[in-house]
Formats: structure tokens, C-alpha cells, sequence
């Protein structure tokens, strides 16, 4: 995996015109685990990972809305547990609140059902493909996924992966949030599911802290971490 310290938005990820308009767009889905052990347990930080979640997505936006590159980007957040539900709809990232409470576990904390925050996401998915694109620019789209433990519907889980990915234009990412004093062996469980769920090795990482979310989902939706496209690649 690349040096994620060295995050500079301004210098990768976008393509301009030589008129400077945007040549493309793209949408990351943050679908973030609001599960009862998101409420209770504690992550690197010592505190609540619901919490640290929420602080680690609006340092990301904070960091988009700081980039010289931020009519490029839109973001959406999806909270799930046995169900799942929208906590914000497709925004620009100029237009985006980051100082809103994006903890997850608010009015949820069930169990884990991973596939149904990626039902969520693919549908949002598909509404920003459909949406008017009247300059025919690229659009793609980056979703990013994080759980702290077990899918407890693995099997709906690979069949909504599957149709997901039918779409070359779409990328999953995903995040495996550790616990602090956790088992070894469960957390080697959960971290090797996880990273079953990426698109390729390198949209994977496991973290325990809140700036390690927030690094990951940055340079997830940003492209630092994909080679898989020139326009993103800062080699």
C-alpha cells in the first residue's frame, strides 16, 4: 500500500480539460457499520468507534472541501445494521455539512448485515449513473465499506457484491475497524473476510485508529491507493 501520509488531493485524481473544465466525477459511498459493538467497544483511541467513525468522516470532508479539486468529488453515507438507511444523499462536497454527527450507530445498533448497506449503496449508485450529464463526462464511483466484526450474512453479502461489481465504473473498497483488547483470532477472522470484500488488494486496509479511517476512506475515494486507472495514479 502506498505512503498514505504523504496525501496531497492537489497534486492526483483529477483530469482537466485544457479549457479547465472537469472531465470527470466521482462519487464515494461511505457504508459504515452502526452495530451494537460500534456503541459499546472502544477502538486504538479509547473511545466509542460510533464516535470515532463520525470524527474520521468529517476530517474527511473537511479534507476534500480543502482541495483546490473539490467540484470533482460528491460523497454519500449510508449507515447499516440488520437494516440500513441513508444518512446523507448524494452531495457535493462544497455543499456538504462536515460538522454534522455521522456516527452510525444513531438509531441503529443491531446486528451485522454488510449486505444491506451495499443494497443502499447500489442503489444510490445507480442513481448518480442515471443522473443528467449533459458535458458526457467520466463518472465512477467508489464504495467504502467498514465493519468491525462479523457478517453475520455472508452469503446475501457475495450475492450483492456480485451484482455490484458488474459495473466497471464501480470500485468497493473496505475498511476493517480493530477493537481494542479483541481476540486474536476473531479479529484475523474479521480482517480476512473484509479483505475478501475489496475490488483488489490494495482497496483493503485494516485500522484501529480514527486517523487511520480517515486516511483510508480519503485516499480510497481519491484513488491514491488504485492503479487500476491512469487518471488516478500519482506514480
Amino acid at each position: 500500500m502506498k505512503d498514505l501520509s504523504l496525501l496531497d488531493l492537489n497534486d492526483y485524481a483529477v483530469i482537466e480539460t485544457e479549457s479547465g473544465s472537469v472531465a470527470f466525477q466521482q462519487l464515494g459511498i461511505l457504508v459504515l457499520d452502526g452495530s451494537g459493538s460500534m456503541v459499546d467497544e472502544l477502538n486504538m483511541d479509547k473511545i466509542p468507534k460510533g464516535k470515532a467513525v463520525s470524527q474520521a468522516v468529517r476530517g474527511v470532508f473537511n479534507r476534500f472541501k480543502d482541495s483546490r479539486k473539490e467540484e470533482c468529488f460528491s460523497f454519500a453515507v449510508v449507515a447499516y445494521d440488520e437494516k440500513a438507511k441513508v444518512v446523507m444523499d448524494i452531495t457535493e462536497v462544497k455543499d456538504i455539512n462536515s460538522e454534522e454527527d455521522y456516527n452510525p450507530t444513531i438509531g441503529m445498533g443491531g446486528v451485522t448485515y454488510i449486505y444491506r448497506g451495499l443494497e443502499k449503496a447500489k442503489e444510490i449508485a445507480d442513481k448518480f449513473f442515471a443522473m443528467p450529464n449533459p458535458m458526457e463526462v467520466g463518472r465512477s464511483v467508489v464504495i467504502v465499506v467498514l465493519s468491525d466484526g462479523l457478517d453475520m450474512e455472508e452469503k446475501e453479502t457475495k450475492r450483492v457484491l456480485a451484482q455490484i461489481t458488474k459495473n466497471s465504473s464501480i470500485k468497493v473498497a473496505s475498511c476493517f475497524f480493530e477493537t481494542l483488547g479483541a481476540k486474536k483470532e476473531y479479529m484475523d477472522k474479521c480482517r480476512e473476510y473484509m479483505e475478501g470484500l475489496a475490488s483488489e488488494a490494495t482497496l483493503f486496509q485494516s485500522v484501529a485508529t480514527i486517523e487511520g479511517v480517515r486516511k483510508f476512506f480519503t485516499a480510497s475515494v481519491s484513488g491514491i491507493i488504485s492503479n487500476s486507472d491512469e487518471r488516478y495514479n500519482i506514480t
